[in-house]
């Protein structure tokens, strides 16, 4: 019996008998437990804290099955119970017939393309054999439940967006509303668009549900809002993102997923009894041209929960109360799946000491960098060009500096859209400084995008060489009188003392001057490795970092950036330092000198083949210093 086949044969008793399906954390349950998962290993790969599942769920789970199947249930002999109820005859077994039969269809039977239409009665749901998503509790979003509540059941409200970041509690917020709200309706269906099923199976189970008895001369959509007239409908389409094309700016319907844009309008400007909420990232984007009037499509946009409630939530989270908790709350913005993975790793490492891990400063960690890069994985280049500029300037900037700042520049319209596009995606902030308009980037998000960037810049790191902190490499020999060989740095090969920019990058407190002044090296397929250097006596010598960055070009050539940078206490360059490119024939090509306060310097791009050698020069006063590369 694979799990499946198990899921289905559970879910069913606990329909027949309790007139429900498997809840979110009973599937949590019984999934785990059909891997061999421990209590904790489930609470550390889903929502659930451990105390919920292990002391409260699970209990109550057992003792559920138990009474089902006849027999003694527990974590321990699940699997012996069902696959002993399998071999034995069909008419010794729990009758597994009744409500099951007036229309769901478990989760093995399921489309070619994969999707899973269900139904079951009234109530409809989600696209894994479960009800419609239960949560143990709802923290915060008290004015949000209100306003859904007079925009839906007073205002008489069609079509809803319902948008935030991955985590934010969407799917919570509306769950929990709809369980409040559900005897208003007739039918609630609850439909997952993560398979990004055509628009013609989508209209074809809902027309199971709504009007089986359809005409088969009108359009499916046509008859769907015939029913939506006659039956009123509360339909939650989760995961609608799956249907947008990513890489573009926001709310575009993918190829061949047009007639979405149909059905949306239809739901917005036809009138009905019936309503619509969209749940994802970022709204359609057309969503408010298809409202009759302007009460009938709304956009509710989640931004995190109050300090109290983020509070309280720690709390549950097993979280000792302190005087750290609303620090903590603050460092994630109200953000409740930052709240709950911060809280998980807090327990799991630092024993619950809330403080303790406040003073690691380490706001962004695996599982929720995991989270936060499902959205910039959607971004469209320029959206991330944006994005990069504020995490390199680390401060708000106006409309004005982010026409000066980006490169290549982006036309004033075009800009526009796409600061529109960043903002329906929740991902930037937006506030008013002096009568003009400034955007930044949460912090959240300010450390998510500052990784990826770091992760760009600092390309491939040598793979049997450990990366030291700059600080440990600063007590320097003088330079190699052998060449440099480059070519290897492409097989990962390059020699110990040349290191991966991410020991540059790894003071925080020069982070914003450092990726403003290699933001630029982020060339995918570059490999990019600096040196520290001293250049004068050992008691009065300026700490340089030579950065030297290197990709495939045309012609079986090989491009080449050299860039300087001031290391140790300084963060600028000393005056009149020069920078020179010399040819093997000793002929000097070209030489750049830095100015005061400037925090790097660099020669232009160039090129050469295979086996040509090439030399840098410092200068500065009467020292001077040379670097000899063979490509």
């Amino acid at each position: 019996m694979d799990f499946e086949t198990a899921f289905s044969h559970i879910d069913a008793a606990v329909f027949e008998h309790c007139d429900r399906h498997l809840s979110s954390p009973e599937a949590t349950l019984l999934k785990g437990t059909w891997q061999g998962m421990t209590y904790e290993q489930m609470a550390q790969t889903s929502e659930y804290s451990l105390n919920y599942l292990m002391r409260d769920i699970g209990p109550k789970f057992w003792k559920l099955l138990s009474a089902i199947l006849g027999e003694e249930v527990s974590k321990t002999n699940l699997r012996v119970v069902l696959q002993q109820q399998a071999s034995l005859p069909s008419d010794s077994l729990p009758s597994m017939t009744g409500k099951r039969d007036q229309g769901h269809i478990p989760p093995t039977d399921k489309d070619p393309d994969g999707w899973e239409p269900q139904r079951q009665g009234q109530t409809i749901s989600g696209p894994v054999g479960g009800e419609i998503p239960t949560v143990a509790s709802l923290y915060g979003y008290g004015a949000e439940l209100s306003q859904l509540q007079q925009w839906v059941v007073e205002a008489g409200c069609r079509l809803i967006a319902v948008q935030g970041l991955p985590g934010m509690g969407k799917t919570a917020l509306v769950s929990t509303w709809v369980h409040q709200v559900q005897d208003r309706f007739d039918v609630v269906i609850w439909r997952s668009l993560s398979q990004a099923p055509p628009l013609s199976k989508l209209l074809a189970d809902l027309l199971q549900i709504l009007s089986p008895q359809s005409n088969g001369d009108r359009s499916q959509l046509s008859q769907l809002m015939i029913g939506l007239q006659q039956t009123r409908c509360c339909l939650i389409l989760d995961d609608v993102d799956a249907i947008f094309q990513p890489l573009q700016l926001y709310g575009q319907l993918r190829p061949g997923y047009e007639g979405y844009s149909e059905f949306f309008q239809r739901m917005g400007d036809t009138a009905h009894q019936s309503c619509l909420l969209m749940l994802g990232l970022e709204p359609p984007r057309d969503l408010m041209r298809w409202a009759d009037t302007p009460a009938t499509v709304r956009s509710l946009s989640l931004s995190g929960i109050e300090d109290a409630a983020a509070c309280t939530l720690l709390q549950a989270a097993g979280l000792t109360p302190t005087d750290a908790l609303l620090p903590l709350a603050r460092q994630y913005q109200g953000h409740p799946a930052a709240l709950m993975l911060a809280a998980k790793l807090i327990r799991t490492v630092f024993n619950g000491n809330v403080a303790e891990f406040l003073n690691r400063k380490t706001t962004l960690f695996g599982a929720l960098r995991d989270l936060l890069a499902s959205t910039l994985r959607r971004l469209s280049e320029i959206e991330k060009e944006v994005l990069y500029r504020l995490a390199i300037e680390r401060n708000p900037l106006s409309f004005s500096d982010l026409e000066t700042h980006l490169y290549p520049p982006v036309p004033e319209a075009e800009l526009i859209e796409v600061l529109a596009s960043l903002k329906q995606r929740s991902l930037l902030h937006t506030t008013d400084v002096e009568g003009q308009s400034v955007f930044a980037l949460q912090p959240l998000m300010l450390e998510s995008v500052t990784h990826q960037l770091v992760a760009q810049i600092q390309g491939p790191s040598p793979m049997d060489t450990p990366v030291p902190p700059v600080e440990t490499v600063l007590d320097l020999t003088s330079t190699s009188p052998s060449p440099v060989h480059l070519t290897p740095w492409l097989q990962d090969q390059s020699e110990p003392e040349w290191q991966s920019l991410v020991a540059l990058l790894g003071n925080r407190a020069k982070l914003s001057l450092r990726l403003r002044s290699i933001s630029h090296l982020r060339q995918a397929d570059a490999v990019k490795r600096f040196k520290p250097l001293h250049l004068g006596k050992p008691d009065t010598s300026e700490i340089l970092g030579l950065v030297v960055a290197i990709a495939p070009a045309a012609d079986e050539k090989i491009g080449i950036r050299i860039q300087v940078q001031p290391l140790g206490e300084r963060s600028t360059l000393p005056s009149h330092l020069r920078l020179s490119l010399i040819n093997e024939a000793g002929e000097t090509l070209r030489t750049v000198q830095s100015r005061q306060q400037d925090s790097f310097m660099q020669l232009p791009y160039f090129r050469g083949k295979p086996q040509e050698q090439f030399s840098i020069r410092l200068d500065l006063n009467q020292d001077s210093l040379t670097e000899t590369f063979l490509i």
